[in-house]
């Protein structure tokens, strides 16, 4: 599943000025991608593993340590709550509140309906990926827009 928005690359650049919370907001989304429908397939792991490539602050070998314990902090919380919907509407709903810039929200959004994508969008998946869309203030368009970006 590739880009072919030529400035992406451009975008991704941009990320290396987050802050500690903005970071942590990406690597929980893209963990809550991977477990959107509640079922972890090679696909998905294998993207999110692409997107965390991605990422320029991951380059940074102290950020990498800290990456690790977030996304197993996430990953622990995240399995634990996965059908409890309301819990992970909240969880969705404050990662977004941590994202303000309009280029980094896009990045993530893009990010984790890739992952979401990988194999194959489910309706719960496709209903977390609108739900994020509509906390960042887009329209359900968005999603398809991306999706379709992203050759889904």
């Amino acid at each position: 599943m590739g880009n072919t928005d030529p400035g992406y690359a451009k975008e991704l650049e941009k990320l290396k000025q987050l802050d500690d919370s903005e970071r942590s907001a990406f690597l929980d989304l893209l963990v809550l991608a991977i477990l959107a429908d509640a079922k972890i397939t090679d696909e998905e792991l294998e993207q999110m593993d692409k997107e965390l490539l991605c990422l320029p602050f991951l380059t940074d070998p102290e950020q990498n340590k800290k990456a690790a314990v977030q996304i197993k902090k996430a990953r622990t919380f995240l399995e634990g709550n996965i059908h409890n919907y309301e819990v992970i509407d909240g969880f969705i709903r404050e990662l977004s509140f941590k994202l303000i810039d309009p280029t980094h929200r896009v990045i993530a959004l893009r990010m984790f309906i890739a992952v979401t994508m990988a194999d194959g969008t489910t309706e719960l998946e496709r209903k977390r990926c609108v739900f994020l869309a509509d906390c960042f203030g887009w329209p359900e368009s968005r999603v398809d827009e991306i999706q379709n970006q992203l050759g889904g």
